[in-house]
């Protein structure tokens, strides 16, 4: 009702009978820009949002300003500080992780100086986070916040499975438990996406859906075997397994996604390094196996499409969910090539669970309905 004049009796008749349903949403997403996982999956719901005729502006860094940069969907992009990781021999370190809190702290600080003048710029009906941790600002103006994260799932899995191993085991209670409590304390709501939804009970602020993933990600049906290639494609993050592979051992063309060609490399015609690759549909889908090093937005991608996968090693509870699925293997950083060679040797067994899957529940819609919801009743 800003918009109505004191007197002005028809044009207040009019704002005020308009249905909540038919007004223009005005969303604000914090999405963190380390990696590009983070950036796919809010695209998913940024699409389903546009659909549903939302205004949409973004703030993020690194990998995310190069993602969203020409983005037609989206109306503004906004740079912002980037939260990192510690780093040590080419890995995620939690001891230099913890060591560099208080230049995080600093960042977190100047970020929220900037969210603010943002937030007084624009007056979002409704913020979403995608592992971004400010949320002061949000608070002061009682605006609703949503965040997109499923730390509980993969608390649930690490109790569920109980095999672990033990180099997983200091990120999971220095990064995914922090994580999950956080998200229980502090949004108004979490939408948490997982691949079997059923299998996890919705509790307080929490809401389950199926995999968020881009349009174009969900098949019908498996179709795996008319794939005529295979698809190794890595985190978005300069964490991500190195690749060097000279000569094809395969038996199909390689296509090596997420990484450039190191220097002095000389592999066969059959082999394609391609970087960062914005769209990856059209790749993933001539695919008949991938190998996915990613966060869980690359492996729902991936299982929407209904693809045999060898493996997923930074994300173990992921690996664990594909393997109980029976729709791939989890492999190591070390042996992910000869991973390759036993899914395609054993391919008939993987392809035939595919086509025993339904097509898994749309989280990526799920998810846009349950942000305009909260957002109409905060404009209402």
């Amino acid at each position: 009702m800003g918009n109505c004049k004191s007197g002005d009796c028809l044009a207040f008749q009019h704002c005020c009978f308009i249905s909540p349903e038919k007004l223009t949403v005005r969303v604000l997403l914090l999405v963190n820009g380390l990696g590009l996982g983070n950036s796919t999956r809010c695209h998913g719901v940024i699409q389903r949002l546009r659909d549903r005729n939302a205004r949409i502006r973004i703030v993020t860094s690194g990998n995310g300003l190069w993602y969203f940069g020409n983005n037609p969907d989206i109306e503004k992009v906004y740079q912002t500080g980037s939260l990192h990781y510690g780093a040590g021999n080419g890995s995620i370190s939690i001891s230099r992780t913890l060591a560099s809190v208080g230049t995080a702290l600093a960042t977190l600080r100047a970020n929220a100086s900037m969210l603010d003048d943002i937030l007084e710029d624009y007056r979002p009906d409704v913020v979403v986070t995608d592992s971004d941790y400010v949320f002061a600002p949000m608070r002061q103006r009682c605006i609703p916040l949503v965040a997109l994260n499923n730390a509980d799932v993969v608390r649930a899995n690490y109790q569920r499975f109980g095999d672990a191993p033990s180099s997983v085991r200091a990120q999971y209670y220095c990064v995914e438990t922090p994580d999950s409590i956080y998200h229980r304390l502090i949004p108004d709501l979490v939408i948490s996406p997982t691949m079997m939804p059923d299998r996890h009970t919705d509790s307080g602020n929490i809401v389950h859906v199926g995999p968020i993933v881009r349009k174009g990600f969900i098949a019908e049906q498996a179709n795996g075997a008319s794939g005529d290639r295979a698809v190794i494609m890595l985190s978005g993050s300069h964490f991500g397994t190195p690749v060097e592979i000279e000569r094809n051992a395969f038996g199909l063309p390689v296509d090596i996604v997420g990484r450039d060609m190191t220097s002095g490399l000389a592999p066969d015609s059959s082999i394609r390094y391609l970087g960062k690759v914005t769209n990856t549909l059209p790749l993933l889908e001539s695919a008949r196996a991938i190998v996915v090093n990613g966060g869980f937005s690359a492996v729902s991608e991936v299982f929407c499409l209904r693809k045999p996968v060898p493996r997923h090693a930074e994300q173990w509870s992921n690996a664990r969910e594909i393997e109980e699925l029976g729709v791939g293997i989890m492999g190591t950083e070390e042996t992910y090539i000869d991973d390759l060679m036993r899914l395609l040797s054993g391919y008939d067994k993987f392809d035939e669970a595919c086509r025993q899957m339904q097509a898994p529940p749309d989280g990526a819609s799920a998810a846009a309905d349950i942000i305009l919801s909260l957002a109409r009743q905060n404009a209402s």
